[in-house]
């Protein structure tokens, strides 16, 4: 597959290139570029997103028991749905929006200008270093440390 999309690429270079992949058991997404990518429901054990860019990534029915996400660069990624733990590392001005994705446990690691929105239930782990911000919805345990000018915002219940 990944030959197959190389091929294409170099191909179709200015072109839109488009794939609808059907799977029983998705593990894990990676975007590197100006690339999208989307899901409706998913259920799964464990989901890895990676996104380098300026691309973006749009997850609306997750249910997992843990979901990693890394983004670097200027992209976006939208996830809704429920798991027990979600990690984050954002690097860059990218945007995660998890205001729909309810989770128990919750680490959010940014540097640079980034800014993430999570909803945690019991637990939240927050690291800034640099302009980022982080919002978050629920009444967690909140854990925080800021180097820079970082800021954490509470929004209450979702």
């Amino acid at each position: 597959m990944e030959r197959f999309a190389d091929f294409l690429s170099s191909s179709l270079s200015g072109h839109q290139i488009t794939f609808h992949l059907n799977v029983k058991n998705l593990r894990g997404l990676n975007i590197l570029g100006a690339g999208s990518g989307k899901a409706g429901d998913i259920t799964t054990d464990r989901l890895v997103l990676k996104l380098g860019g300026a691309g973006s990534i749009k997850m609306k029915g997750l249910t997992a028991q843990e979901l990693e996400v890394s983004l670097t660069g200027t992209g976006k990624i939208d996830v809704a749905g429920h798991v027990d733990k979600q990690i984050v590392s954002i690097s860059g001005a990218g945007g995660y929006t998890a205001r729909k994705l309810e989770s128990k446990v919750a680490q959010v690691k940014l540097s640079g200008a980034g800014k993430g929105i999570v909803w945690a239930v019991d637990e939240l782990d927050i690291t800034i270093s640099g302009l980022g911000s982080v919002d978050y919805y629920g009444s967690p345990n909140l854990r925080q440390n800021i180097s820079g000018l970082g800021n954490v915002v509470g929004l209450g219940d979702p």
